[in-house]
């Protein structure tokens, strides 16, 4: 165990150099990263959002099913809309500064 561990410290620092020394590979190994990262968000809001539809789909389902409905009646239970996403404002609409590409230093 002893021998790993210190074959992988001597190790580190010299990949550090070969990254730092090659600029391609060090912009690579930061934009797959970065693309890893945005496609792991990417899933996890739809996951989400998903999660929320369905959930959403249960309760109404519940909410008018026998026995619930009594208890659902008596706590006026409403029925819920669901995933629900604006269609206008200024979050819809976009603007030239929001074009342009930004300037990223590697």
């Amino acid at each position: 165990m002893a021998k790993a561990s210190s074959a992988i410290s001597d190790l580190l620092p010299k990949l550090t150099i070969a990254v730092e020394d090659n600029p391609e590979l060090k912009a690579d190994t930061v934009i797959n990263k970065l693309i890893d990262e945005l496609r792991d968000t990417s899933d996890k809001v739809m996951y989400s959002r998903r999660l929320l539809i369905d959930l959403t789909a249960d309760y109404n389902v519940k909410r008018v099913s026998v026995p619930s409905s009594f208890v659902a009646s008596v706590f006026k239970f409403d029925e819920l809309k669901g995933l629900e996403t604006a269609e206008t404002g200024d979050h819809v609409t976009v603007s030239s500064d929001e074009m342009k590409s930004p300037k990223v230093n590697l």
